[in-house]
């Protein structure tokens, strides 16, 4: 009896014990404390704002740098998004920095910046600097670095210049870029001034197909991308038909990359006043009796209606290019390769032109043209 009043009296005091208020404010409510204890406190939540943003203006773009934020939420950050003000341009990227395109030049531009992980987005960044995009100068240009020197006024900056002077010499080849381009910005004709890569979708991709189209590295021989049917999509057929370009003019490396040092040669070859695949004027006019009118020196590599009349010309005067295939007569084409030098020297020996290199300078080209 003793015992049994025992057990009740403990039974009595441990009901007693977890259900008064202060074993509950100690311990929680419910099943050992209910969330109190259930260990797991941590939340996940959208990221900071990204820091430290700065806008540098472009032709027609900008270029948007910025720090990312130092809490991510708790999540990795999976993109940020760039957006201008006016215009509300929004381009996403995975890092900094990111190029703004399709702006207007002469328009001031500002730009914030949000960084997205799993859970959602954050509040935008601080606003960055104003700037306003703008064609580029046109700069003189008065020394290529390695010699010489050029007259007048380029479009290409200094730095260019000395890039363009390790992989696109011997010097003549940059004097007719930099001259071809300054007459380009002269006349109104619009350069290529982004760089492509396979995946990018531009109105100038579209340009630079015509342009591959017109001399002869074909992006297709039907749909897409032929003759007629170029499009803004730069794909795989664009950058072999680029990367053949690149190795026809001793572009290093042969990528299929259009960049700074393609689209400086291509901006050279561009036609002014002319986007159709008839022969352009700029360079040479071809008479019924195969004379030619010539505006600047030629020399290997080189490319353009003005080289296939040069080809014509020594066909015509027996200084044979080839006897078959490409720069035979009737098959003469715009590429300045060795053959057409091989026959230039013969011309020039036979003319006392010396020296006889096989550079078509303003010596043969007045005797050429007389």
């Amino acid at each position: 009896m003793v015992v049994n009043n025992f057990f009740k009296i403990c039974l009595i005091s441990i009901v007693f014990t977890f259900s008064s208020p202060v074993f509950a404010d100690t311990y929680g409510e419910g099943a050992y404390g209910s969330e109190r204890y259930s260990g797991n406190n941590s939340t996940t939540t959208a990221p900071g704002a990204p820091t430290s943003v700065i806008a540098t203006a472009g032709n027609g773009q900008a270029r948007i740098s910025f720090t990312p934020p130092g809490n991510n939420g708790g999540a990795t950050i999976t993109s940020y998004v760039v957006t201008s003000s006016p215009g509300d341009i929004s381009v996403a990227g995975s890092n900094s920095p990111i190029v703004v395109t399709g702006l207007s030049n002469g328009t001031a531009y500002t730009f914030t910046v949000v960084a997205i992980n799993s859970v959602g987005t954050s509040t935008p960044s601080a606003t960055s600097t104003s700037v306003t995009p703008s064609v580029p100068a046109v700069t003189q240009v008065s020394n290529y670095g390695g010699g010489g020197s050029t007259s007048g006024s380029s479009y290409i900056p200094t730095s260019l210049i000395n890039k363009l002077n390790t992989d696109l010499s011997p010097k003549p080849i940059i004097d007719n870029v930099i001259n071809q381009i300054t007459q380009n910005v002269q006349s109104g004709v619009s350069n290529f001034n982004t760089n492509l890569v396979v995946g990018a979708i531009d109105k100038e991709i579209k340009t630079l197909q015509q342009f591959l189209n017109k001399k002869g590295f074909i992006i297709s021989t039907t749909g897409p991308g032929s003759i007629g049917n170029e499009t803004m999509k730069f794909g795989p057929a664009t950058k072999a038909a680029l990367i053949k370009f690149q190795k026809a003019n001793n572009i290093s490396p042969a990528t299929g990359f259009f960049g700074p040092i393609t689209r400086a040669l291509v901006n050279s070859m561009l036609d002014l006043k002319t986007t159709d695949t008839s022969t352009s004027t700029k360079t040479a006019i071809v008479s019924e009796s195969g004379s030619s009118i010539y505006t600047r020196d030629l020399d290997i590599n080189m490319s353009g209606a003005d080289v296939k009349a040069l080809q014509q010309f020594l066909n015509k005067k027996g200084f044979i290019v080839s006897k078959v295939g490409p720069g035979s007569v009737g098959n003469e084409t715009e590429l300045f390769g060795p053959a057409t030098k091989a026959a230039l020297i013969k011309f020039q020996k036979a003319n006392n032109i010396s020296p006889a290199m096989g550079y078509f300078g303003s010596l043969t080209r007045e005797f050429v043209t007389k």
